[in-house]
């Protein structure tokens, strides 16, 4: 995927869980500091590196994306449907109706249904994990397309969900992407998401994706309003 104003990525493992969680927090409180110590551990870099800084205005979230060729086409109106992320979050984490939303969108709706994610999940804390939901029999209905396993990386995905309608994913990097590309989001959070608190990396992107084209919906809605508002999302698609 390529942006203009980024000419090189330099990637940086850290070495534990919380040293993930910990960089993630300080380069939104200390951002120059921050870049400093990266620019340390990669004297290679030169000039300044591009970090955010709390800035909220538009001109931050309206990044001009072009896309490698993929080999995924979308061929009738259809609705992305990417329901977990947890490259730092649990399953528990997630809105626990995800099962039952997956269930309803299929049965209830109009639209075609393309589901993503991975087969399994390698997660630091839990090790192998296999993708949470009961896969519908494909074969058994014809508005529904499984990808769970197919796609190679987000891009993938991306691609996928800019030939779509629409998107109904967690809290993700898909709900900062929507905005990017104005694609309409229906955004079921997470349930650090829905109650940030105090905490000042969760508050950062709670604010960043409450945003048009987004939707949100709360960690703990009830049936009942998930589909209330997901009736009143689709008429604006």
């Amino acid at each position: 995927m390529h942006q203009d104003n980024i000419s090189e990525v330099y990637h940086i493992i850290p070495k534990t869980p919380k040293d993930y969680a910990d960089g993630m927090i300080r380069s939104i409180q200390e951002p120059e500091e921050w870049s400093k110590e990266l620019k340390d551990q990669c004297p290679q870099i030169e000039g300044e590196l591009s970090t955010v800084q709390g800035r909220l205005d538009k001109n931050t979230r309206k990044i001009g994306l072009n896309y490698p060729i993929s080999k995924f086409k979308v061929d009738k109106p259809s609705l992305l449907f990417n329901p977990y992320s947890i490259q730092s979050l649990m399953f528990s984490d997630h809105c626990p109706l995800l099962p039952e939303i997956f269930v309803w969108l299929i049965d209830q709706t109009k639209w075609n249904i393309i589901l993503t994610g991975q087969k399994t999940f390698n997660h630091s804390y839990l090790g192998e994990q296999p993708f949470p939901l009961k896969i519908t029999d494909e074969d058994e209905v014809d508005n529904f397309q499984n990808l769970v396993g197919e796609t190679e990386s987000m891009v993938d995905v991306f691609h996928i969900a800019s030939q779509c309608e629409g998107i109904i994913t967690t809290s993700n990097c898909l709900s900062l992407w929507s905005i990017m590309t104005n694609k309409p989001a229906l955004v079921v959070m997470n349930k650090h998401l829905s109650n940030p608190g105090d905490r000042k990396a969760f508050n950062f992107h709670r604010n960043w994706i409450e945003h048009e084209p987004n939707t949100l919906v709360d960690y703990n809605c009830t049936p009942n309003e998930f589909m209330e508002t997901f009736k009143k999302w689709e008429k604006t698609l």
